[in-house]
């Protein structure tokens, strides 16, 4: 009689991939010369609708043929219907998107809102006593309270997303067609470093004289990471 081996899960699994590994190699071409450290790796610049086998096509704008200008007519899609607004403890509150008018006519079209907005109106048409002001140093309102508790932050899923731990501002992200939002309460010391970021962010761009210049961006590969500081942003216009 054989003899009887017990195997877990995760021994099974690397006794498969190592199998696997072994075939591969078997099967595989023979590998070509390994090119030099110092050559350059070879680039690839598609400047028309001609893809490779199953790669997507690849554009370089602003082409002749490519060229790309947004009508004039354009306009986004109006937030339509009763929609809710989820608040931690509190429960679920209605909304009409017809009525809801923005604290920011600086960034939002007439008939567009933010978040913000929709627990603004929200709590102005149920039983709820909503505390909040505008913060210039942040550029930015607040939650001071919610029938008087603090420290509040919210999350939102658009439809077909899914829900994220964001900070971005509440009173800047567009409320949609099919968003579900939900206004939860956070720890102080996150909702500190959410409106410490909002802060430093306005006095960045009080130093760079109004240009945006994020002070540090990783990238990150499974073999090598590359730290980028200083970089400007900047619009490219298609």
């Amino acid at each position: 009689m054989g003899r009887h081996v017990v195997v877990t899960r995760r021994r099974f699994l690397q006794l498969l991939a190592g199998s696997s590994a072994a075939l591969l190699a078997r099967c595989a071409p023979a590998p070509g010369p390994t090119p030099s450290p110092e050559a350059p790796m070879p680039t690839e610049t598609a400047i028309g609708p001609e893809p490779t086998p199953g790669r997507p096509a690849s554009y370089l704008l602003p082409t002749e043929e490519g060229a790309w200008v947004p009508p004039a007519s354009h306009a986004a899609e109006m937030p339509a219907g009763i929609r809710t607004v989820g608040i931690e403890g509190l429960g679920e509150f209605t909304f009409d998107t017809s009525q809801v008018q923005t604290l920011r006519p600086d960034i939002f079209q007439p008939g567009h809102f933010s978040m913000f907005d929709a627990l603004v109106h929200a709590a102005e048409h149920n039983d709820l006593e909503l505390e909040y002001h505008f913060e210039e140093p942040m550029d930015s309102h607040a939650i001071d309270a919610i029938n008087g508790q603090s420290g509040w932050w919210y999350r939102a899923q658009y439809s077909g997303g899914w829900t994220e731990a964001n900070a971005f501002r509440m009173d800047m992200y567009p409320y949609k067609n099919g968003t579900k939002l939900w206004v939860h309460r956070e720890n102080d010391a996150r909702l500190d470093a959410i409106h410490t970021s909002f802060r430093e962010e306005l006095n960045r761009l009080a130093t760079n004289g109004g240009q945006v210049i994020i002070p540090d961006v990783t990238i990150r590969s499974p073999d090598w990471t590359r730290i980028f500081q200083d970089v400007p942003v900047t619009a490219h216009d298609v």
